[in-house]
């Protein structure tokens, strides 16, 4: 790999697909020398016929895409140079995409609501004095912070106490209503207590508030409650539990704690990605064992469980961790009750279908990783890499896997691409090493495992 090769990384997001399984969106994203940031787009990719992928939208970085329940919305995340990403809306038949945030740091994960009138969405609230929060006010002369806690820091996030992440509700707007007009002259001189551009955006309602962040926010199966996850209790500093809760539309109650209630106090979880099932009955997580300490989290693999939609009852390992790693990646809510995760297996990255009974079938096997999947109108798609590209989508069909774009073309046309060969070398514990090699005598890569 040389630098000058670095634009031709084509990297593709996890797909979501309309609901009556006719196309596919995905993000395809690469570095851009002359912006000197990552850039990239919105393509519509077609599940069959003869049609090629063309690009849908022309933002700076348009990334996360994903359809409202009932296929008329196309949700997704734009940035622009320089600034950060926020919440953008556009009728899934075409039109012109409506801002529906301007938060000052940023939007993270968001979802629909299953009738589609409402979006919850993940943004970290900064502290007053900090982030740019007061102008003239830079990094170099905000105050002197004090830590006290284990805590405090996030790779790729920074100092995470004095910006903590909320979740928040809006009402999806009509996306053909009135555009707001800026007001010139005397109209837009400020002279009340309201900002001139109030009414520019949906209001959002925040509906946490804790001193902690919560995380990958999504409906529960009757659109009644979000469920999120984040390390609200006691000792929250000095363990590696985190926990599913679930809090109303209102924001108005306290949290309630679905997971980690006492039932098992030899072992402490980890939980994340909860994610109701197709048909509403069940609510799968990620969960990762951590003894009773809550600290223990050497060597112990991810695995799946699963509760009763509303929670009542125990939760159930479905997964072996033993052999089964599902730390690559969240959950994706497949057909009826079963649900798509992924298994990290001997540097690859299999799709596995798994139901409320624990029964599992592997969809996509390696070797190649599975970066992220969809499931709607009877259709599975993936977005994948291997040895021959950095990322593609594809179809799931009975044969296989059906490749749908070519995003990596110019990558192979225009670069030595080597292949990998897997080799077992004797040794005590029979070690495997995977190497990469040329016909061209490209140097080879090794790795062990």
């Amino acid at each position: 790999m040389k630098p000058c090769d670095l634009n031709l990384l084509q990297s593709v997001s996890a797909p979501t697909i309309h609901p009556d399984g006719t196309h596919a969106v995905v993000s395809v994203t690469r570095p851009d020398f002359a912006a000197d940031a990552y850039v990239g787009q919105l393509w519509t990719v077609p599940l069959a016929g003869a049609a090629a992928p063309r690009r849908l939208t022309r933002g700076f970085a348009d990334t996360q895409p994903r359809f409202s329940p009932d296929g008329t919305v196309l949700g997704f995340l734009r940035s622009m140079p320089g600034g950060k990403p926020q919440l953008y809306a556009v009728p899934a038949a075409g039109g012109e995409p409506v801002q529906l945030t301007d938060r000052k740091m940023g939007v993270g994960a968001f979802n629909f609501s299953p009738d589609s009138a409402q979006l919850v969405f993940s943004s970290r609230i900064p502290q007053h004095g900090r982030y740019g929060t007061v102008d003239g006010v830079g990094p170099g002369a905000e105050d002197p912070r004090l830590i006290s806690t284990y805590k405090y820091r996030v790779n790729g996030a920074g100092y995470t106490a004095d910006k903590r992440t909320q979740l928040f509700l809006l009402d999806l707007p009509a996306l053909d209503a009135e555009p707001w007009i800026a007001p010139a002259g005397r109209a837009g001189e400020h002279t009340g207590t309201e900002p001139v551009s109030r009414g520019r955006f949906p209001e959002a309602r925040q509906l946490t508030h804790a001193d902690a962040d919560a995380a990958a926010p999504v409906f529960s199966a009757n659109g009644k409650q979000i469920l999120f996850t984040a390390a609200l209790h006691q000792g929250a500093d000095e363990d590696l539990v985190s926990d599913v809760y679930s809090v109303s539309l209102t924001g108005s109650a306290a949290p309630e704690r679905l997971t980690n209630t006492g039932n098992r106090e030899d072992m402490l979880l980890a939980a994340s990605e909860p994610t109701p099932s197709a048909d509403g009955n069940l609510l799968y997580f990620l969960g990762q064992e951590l003894s009773a300490s809550g600290t223990d989290f050497v060597a112990r693999n991810t695995a799946l469980y699963v509760l009763p939609a509303d929670a009542a009852g125990t939760a159930r390992r479905l997964t072996d961790p033993e052999s089964i790693d599902l730390a690559e990646g969240g959950i994706v809510a497949g057909e009826g009750s079963a649900v798509l995760v992924f298994n990290r297996t001997r540097g690859s990255v299999e799709l596995l279908q798994v139901d409320a009974d624990g029964a599992r079938q592997t969809l996509v096997p390696g070797p190649r990783v599975v970066q992220g999947a969809a499931a709607a109108g009877g259709a599975v798609v993936v977005s994948y890499a291997d040895a021959a590209t950095v990322g593609e989508i594809a179809a799931v069909d009975d044969g296989g896997l059906r490749r749908l774009t070519d995003f990596s073309g110019r990558l192979r046309a225009e670069t030595r691409v080597a292949p990998v060969l897997e080799e077992t070398h004797p040794s005590r514990t029979n070690i495997r090493c995977t190497a990469g090699s040329s016909s061209r005598r490209v140097p080879a890569r090794t790795r062990c495992c």
